[in-house]
Order: C-alpha cells, then structure tokens, then sequence
C-alpha cells in the first residue's frame, strides 16, 4: 500500500482474490484475473496559499479528500481521513462485501477527523470524500431472473436503512459469468468532490453532490450538506461491474470549474492514457485560471496481460 500526497505516480494493481476457506473453497476457486487498474494522481494548489486536497492510492482504494473551507485545519482533517482510510483497507479482508467496507472505511475517517477536531480545540474539521474501491464479481449461478435487466428501472438497493446502495445493481450480489472478465467497482462519497465513470465511450457523473449549490460544489452563500468530520458523513454508494476499457476520474471541486466538455473530452480521448488525462485535466485548471485547489486521480481498467515486461503486479 503506498500513501501519494500532492505528487505523480503510476501504480498498476491487479485485483487477485483468494480462495476462500470452508465448504465454499470448490465453489468460489478461480485462476487469478487478468484485469487490473493502472492509477494516476497528481493535486495543484491554483490560486490559494497553500493545498488542502489529499489523495490516496492504496491495494484496492483511491479515493481525494478536499478540506473543507472555513473548517479549522481542513487539510488536516483530509490527511487523517486518508491515513485512516489507507491504514485500514489493507486490514479489511476480501471476505468483507465491498459495500461494507466502503462504509466502514467512511466511518472510521469520519470518527479520525472527529477526533482531530478534538485536538484543534475546533467546533469542526472537516473535509469532503470520493472514494472508489476495486475488487473481483463473486460469482455464481443463480438464476437468470436474478440479474438486473439492461434497460430496466429498478429501485435503488438498501441494506442499511442510513445508507442506501444507489446503484443499477444491488448491493453485493453474485454478478453470473458470462465468460467476460470483469471487475467491481463501489463508489461512496462524502460532500461534493465529484465521480466520473466511462463506459463504451459515454461518461457519466456517478456521484450527487451533498450541496444544494446549482454549480455542484458548495461556495457563494451555499454550504456543504454532509462532510467527513461534520454533521452528517452519511456516505451515498454506488456499486457497478464494469470490463477493460473503463476509466474512473475522482476529483476535488476544482475541477468542477473547468468546461464540462473539456473534461469530457480529456476523460474520453483515445490517445490519452491515466498520466495524459491528469496533465491535460491539470493544465485546463490553469487555463480557465481555476482559484480552488484542483486534484484529480485517474483510473483505467486493463488487461494486465498487455503491460510487456511488467514481471509482477503490485
């Protein structure tokens, strides 16, 4: 597990699940997937005196903290809500359903930037969370009628009834084989640092911002309405399995200021790859001359088999 605070770095993690043990062993055992992710990182400070944005990439997390505004330290609360977060996925087995430790990993950040709170002597430290957690489909052979329907208009899945799963799929199911290799991912969020997800060339924002501003991100009269460290740090969640070719983008609200289509554009451009997609995202910051703090991580789905050379994946 490796901690990046504010610099570059690309890590490629294959998502490698172990047998189980017990009676489930012969039914779960399976050679090791070919997928994995390739990560790229990078946070600019832009126009304000100093950076409150974190980021993190772990095993089988990456997730960008942006601390909040008229807070008292939000970087403060940012980095102990990722060092929380960092510390204890590597603790969390793959038994444990991705839902559950995305949920978990959301309250232990908030109860680490709650206690840092306590040591500023402040009302509150707070920042805000988007987190994306990368594991393998369990599967299985249930039956047919099980799987949602493309096209079908379900309702949102809810285990916890404080926090529900809204997602096309519910939460934690088996996923049926289908021959297609592929990989879940389970987003959570915390305030208004926004998600992207690119599937089959279409973007989508994954994440509804805990704020009722109309630009998405709180600033100019509008406050956030849940934050780590705050009030409410009720994460929303969100589950999809999704094969090679897909891409994620966490980022903070800075990059909420740049043209939409500009990231859209970058984010679906064929020619760039995790580290192009962050330079040319970073770069539109300055551009469009961007006051806030800007980060963004960059996620791609791969057939690991391509990397040439890559003896071993990490």
């Amino acid at each position: 597990m490796k901690w990046l605070f504010q610099r570059h770095e690309d890590i490629v993690v294959a998502q490698q699940e172990e047998a189980p043990v017990g009676e489930q062993a012969d039914e779960r055992a399976e050679a090791p997937t070919k997928l994995g992710v390739v990560v790229r990182a990078a946070s600019q400070v832009g126009h304000r005196t100093g950076n409150q944005d974190r980021y993190l990439v772990g095993g089988s997390v990456v997730a960008v903290a942006d601390g909040v505004g008229g807070s008292v330290r939000g970087d403060a609360a940012a980095q102990v809500a990722l060092g929380r977060i960092g510390i204890d996925s590597a603790l969390i087995g793959d038994h444990v359903p991705p839902v559950t430790a995305v949920r978990a990993l959301t309250a232990s950040a908030h109860e680490q930037a709650l206690h840092a709170a306590t040591v500023f002597n402040a009302v509150e430290t707070s920042s805000t969370l988007s987190m994306v957690h990368v594991s393998r489909p369990r599967r299985s052979d249930y039956r047919e009628e099980d799987t949602p329907r493309a096209g079908r208009e379900s309702e949102p899945a809810t285990t916890e009834e404080s926090t529900p799963v809204l997602a096309d799929t519910p939460a934690d199911v088996d996923v049926p084989d289908d021959g297609v290799e592929k990989l879940t991912l389970t987003f959570a969020w915390v305030g208004d640092s926004p998600i992207y997800l690119v599937v089959d060339g279409q973007v989508e924002q994954i994440s509804r911002p805990h704020t009722t501003a109309p630009s998405g991100h709180a600033g100019g009269g509008y406050a956030l309405q849940r934050a780590i460290g705050g009030i409410d740090a009720t994460p929303d969640v969100v589950q999809r399995t999704v094969t090679a070719g897909a891409r994620v983008l966490l980022a903070s609200d800075g990059v909420l200021d740049i043209p939409a289509d500009e990231v859209e554009a970058a984010l679906l451009d064929p020619d760039y790859g995790p580290s192009d997609c962050v330079e040319v995202l970073l770069e539109f910051a300055q551009e469009y001359g961007v006051r806030d703090n800007t980060t963004v991580a960059v996620i791609d789905v791969v057939d690991t088999s391509q990397f040439v050379g890559l003896s071993q994946l990490v």
